[in-house]
């Protein structure tokens, strides 16, 4: 199952991330109007993307690895998007509260599944 959900997980993220380059879909450097982005962030997401399908092609400690380690991450990028608002973070990587919201509801779903969900 952890597998499984990372490669899901890191094909949303991948997707979400090409969907950033599209001028169709990105409107004012935003994804549906809600999600702020730009090429830093888009990168980031494609990254993560790639390494969340391997280690979901690896293993399954590779796949609780992920998640743990990345869900620690992302609770840290809401809290620190939060405090930056709608400035870009460190002056590189867009970001809305809607953006935080969401880091953090990933972040605190990939604890769940990094610490909490037993093999």
């Amino acid at each position: 199952m952890l597998r499984f959900l990372a490669v899901l997980i890191g094909l949303a993220l991948i997707g979400f991330g090409i969907i950033g380059f599209l001028p169709s879909i990105t409107t004012n450097d935003m994804i549906y109007g809600m999600f702020k982005t730009n090429t830093a962030h888009n990168i980031v997401h494609i990254a993560t993307g790639l390494i969340a399908v391997w280690t979901g092609l690896t293993s399954t400690y590779a796949a609780k690895l992920f998640f743990a380690i990345f869900g620690i991450v992302w609770v840290i990028v809401a809290i620190v998007g939060f405090l930056y608002g709608d400035n870009n973070i460190l002056g590189l990587i867009a970001n809305s509260p809607a953006n935080s919201w969401l880091h953090l509801v990933i972040g605190v779903i990939s604890l769940f599944l990094g610490f909490g969900v037993k093999k």
